[in-house]
């Protein structure tokens, strides 16, 4: 299948009008004070969310939420911590990696998992798995934001089930 066409666009916004399916959403998840916006946690944009991401096919891990999020301070750790848990309310599974460098940074990704035969290290297996793929050029990921890529390929080792 075709890459999708990339969309630059308010999440929000396309997550309530949207009736096709999306593979990955991107969302650069923190305000001035370091925490996530409050629209990108109320209740109606994340079941939006939850809605418009494609779920898995066989064997494929299904679609994801990509967060990049500042945890720097203990207020926006605790932000850090509400979100992940209404991403695994909302999408699925969430798991994190570190940002070597950027130590203040973390990057969230909530699997839109649907039915899954496996356990959760073996989902986080097959997540990891890709990035690593991909980290080797072996998967090609045009459609995504190149630093977003750059960043995940970088700090691949790191990537693991994020503790709520």
């Amino acid at each position: 299948a075709a890459a999708a066409t990339p969309q630059l666009a308010d999440n929000a916004a396309v997550a309530a009008d949207a009736s096709s399916e999306f593979d990955c959403v991107l969302l650069d998840a923190y305000d001035g004070r370091g925490c996530v916006p409050t629209h990108l946690q109320a209740a109606d944009f994340l079941s939006d969310l939850s809605r418009i991401l494609r779920v898995n096919r066989g064997t494929e891990t299904g679609a994801a939420v990509i967060a990049n999020l500042w945890q720097g301070s203990s207020a926006a750790r605790g932000c850090t911590q509400a979100f992940a848990r209404a991403l695994h309310r909302a999408v699925g599974p969430v798991f994190s990696i570190d940002v070597r460098g950027h130590e203040a940074n973390i990057v969230l990704i909530a699997l839109r998992a649907g039915p899954f035969d496996g356990t959760i290290e073996e989902l986080g297996a097959t997540v990891r798995s890709k990035l690593e793929r991909s980290a080797a050029g072996a998967v090609h990921a045009e459609h995504l934001e190149p630093a977003l890529c750059e960043t995940m390929r970088a700090n691949v080792e790191t990537f693991k089930p994020f503790p709520l």
